[in-house]
């Protein structure tokens, strides 16, 4: 379940608030030998508070910012006396983000205008400690790129053609604490497994006088070694917006359904 809202207030910028409540579901813990010893119930829950504006006199570059707050609950340590913690850990984190825009006229005129490109630092934050000290692990933080180019076909009539590069900086050594965010940045690229840090999302979307809008995606995601392929539409009629998603190559599929009112 997600919930947002955002506005632009005069010279200030834009800003935002969204609350997503994600369920994981849940199911009986057993034992060795089989024997149901308790059970669990997961979910995440995350607040974010968001604001964005120009760059000062700059043509095209935006910034901004996204500071958030998640609640994660996992499975408590109650059933087990040798468990230590709640199974739940609050983090805090950030999303830091820079816009360009090719501006119209000039140089760019022509060549570059329908270009947008993006920079992206995502969950730069705090540990996520379940066991009251004894192990933190780390959030995903990762560093994005992306390309967007708008193709104008006609007046009824347009495209879309993205591009987004992902590197999870993320470094994890089974049994050993997560390095904290500012170390992750950096030690992550000395592992011998740091090409397949990267995913790679390929995507176009095709609309139609700015009401119907068809998707296809590739998504490369070798940490996971898996690839898999994205098909979606969407309808937008009196500030009304409604999309569809369908992730194939996953397990069970992914099915993400989304209606917003544009103010």
């Amino acid at each position: 379940m997600s919930v947002a809202w955002k506005d632009k207030f005069n010279d200030w910028g834009t800003f935002g608030a969204a609350l997503d409540h994600y369920s994981l579901g849940g199911g009986d813990i057993m034992d060795a030998d089989g024997n149901p010893i308790g059970d669990y119930s997961s979910s995440e829950t995350v607040v974010t508070l968001s604001g964005a504006r120009t760059w000062g006199t700059l043509p095209g570059f935006a910034y901004g910012l996204n500071v958030k707050f998640l609640y994660s609950k996992l499975a408590s340590g109650d059933f087990d006396p040798t468990v230590e913690g709640t199974g739940s850990a609050f983090a805090f984190m950030l999303d830091m983000a820079m816009l360009w825009q090719a501006p119209l006229g000039g140089f760019f005129d022509g060549i570059l205008e329908p270009l947008d490109f993006g920079l992206t630092i995502a969950n730069f934050g705090t540990r996520l400690d379940y066991t009251d000290g004894s192990h933190r692990d780390p959030l995903p933080l990762a560093l994005r790129l992306g390309f967007a180019y708008n193709h104008p076909v006609s007046p009824d009539h347009n495209l879309k053609y993205l591009l987004d590069v992902e590197r999870i900086q993320t470094k994890i050594e089974a049994g050993e604490d997560a390095d904290m965010a500012i170390v992750g940045l950096f030690t992550s690229f000395g592992n011998e497994e740091a090409l397949k840090r990267f995913n790679l999302k390929l995507g176009t979307e095709y609309g139609y006088q700015q009401m119907f809008f068809g998707r296809v995606g590739l998504n490369l995601n070798p940490i996971a070694e898996k690839t898999s392929f994205n098909l979606g539409f969407g309808i937008l009629y009196n500030n009304i917006k409604f999309d569809f998603a369908d992730e194939i190559g996953t397990l069970n599929n992914s099915l993400r359904l989304s209606v917003s009112y544009l103010l």
